[in-house]
């Protein structure tokens, strides 16, 4: 008995101090002598389940309620491991089997929470994280899986309550701080999301989505030079990623770099021929570089994508005016201040009084 004890008291010690493998060991060879000590099956179970053995780790979990069948925190440690296995019904039955048996077992408010997420239940997996606060005031867990759904949901304000207090508990979780940057963008914060952004990049400069948010922020505060900056390490690890490539042309083109926004509409169109933001970019880069048959093509292509477009037509009408084809620019621009485009007034009475319009051409795509 006293060897069996010594491998048991090793084997936790093992356990706490992380060595997960060698703790295994000790359980094995103190079940040899002991095979029907409940607590155990539950160190190892948790062992198992520390080095991803989940199949394991349920069969262990499963012998202690099999020997304790009043042992709420197994049924916990078996919804957990039924979760991982991918069975999100058993693994919730476990969890409430586990509250019923003791409503303050930790994990079990946690893990049915963590289920709901991941089945894509918001609202139940919110309110279950406020169950588990409730019970562990101190649970930086829950606080920043609910401060993100909150985010998801447009409760941004309640989010950076969440996730401030994920952070007063961790403040070195660069995940976590950079939602809470990204909620404080969507919240029209953009100096303060910037300043985030900033910590996350100095904590974690890997974290690539930090870029991509931080350059929005910089574009809406007009810092456009940095924008790009950001974009462009974004894009040297995300390729195919058209938002960035979007965005940055954005970027340029505040800068007068046209050259750079005709280079990076493009490689969107490379991707998707019938990206209509691309088109009307890059038409609008090309009318600035003079280019008039180039930024007519590209315009008329989005009008053929999107027939109700009012900035198409009203490039088109400024480009066509341009190439001396006065009539049909005129209809252009006709059509786009019947679609809501404001600029289209002052360019009519520019360019247009006085003059008879003939019907448009039905037109036909351009982008296959």
């Amino acid at each position: 008995m006293s060897g069996t004890i010594n491998y048991f008291a090793v084997g936790k010690m093992k356990y706490e101090a992380g060595d997960f493998n060698a703790a295994l060991e000790d359980f094995e060879r103190a079940l040899v002598e002991n095979p029907n000590q409940w607590r155990i099956f539950h160190f190892r179970g948790a062992a198992f389940g520390q080095v991803g053995n989940y199949q394991k780790a349920a069969n262990d979990y499963r012998k202690v309620i099999e020997l304790n069948p009043v042992e709420a925190k197994a049924y916990v440690g078996l919804g957990s491991s039924l979760a991982n296995l991918g069975f999100p019904d058993e693994a919730i039955e476990n969890y409430q089997k586990a509250i019923s048996l003791n409503n303050k077992v930790e994990g079990a408010h946690l893990g049915i929470a963590l289920v709901y997420e991941k089945m894509g239940d918001v609202q139940a997996a919110i309110e279950s994280f406020g169950a588990a606060i409730r019970l562990v005031p101190r649970d930086s867990v829950s606080y920043e899986h609910r401060g993100v759904l909150r985010k998801e949901m447009g409760d941004n304000a309640g989010a950076l309550e969440d996730l401030s207090r994920a952070l007063e508990m961790d403040p070195k979780n660069s995940r976590v701080r950079f939602e809470f940057g990204d909620a404080k963008y969507n919240l029209g914060d953009y100096f303060g999301a910037v300043y985030e952004l900033n910590i996350v990049l100095s904590q974690k400069p890997s974290l690539l989505e930090a870029y991509f948010r931080r350059a929005m922020a910089k574009v809406a505060l007009g810092d456009h030079t940095g924008a790009v900056m950001d974009y462009t390490k974004y894009i040297a690890a995300n390729s195919m990623s058209i938002p960035a490539f979007l965005g940055r042309g954005i970027a340029r083109f505040r800068t007068g770099d046209f050259h750079g926004v005709v280079d990076d509409c493009s490689r969107v169109l490379q991707m998707d021929q019938e990206n209509v933001n691309a088109h009307l970019g890059r038409g609008e880069a090309y009318a600035l570089l003079g280019n008039m048959e180039w930024a007519l093509r590209d315009f008329q292509c989005a009008i053929a994508l999107e027939p109700e477009n009012a900035g198409a037509y009203f490039g088109a009408g400024l480009a066509k005016i341009a190439l001396k084809r006065k009539n049909t620019g005129c209809l252009d621009l006709k059509r786009a201040k019947e679609l809501g485009e404001f600029r289209a007034e002052e360019a009519l009475q520019k360019y247009c009084t006085g003059m008879l319009y003939h019907a448009l051409p039905t037109r036909k795509s351009c982008c296959s």
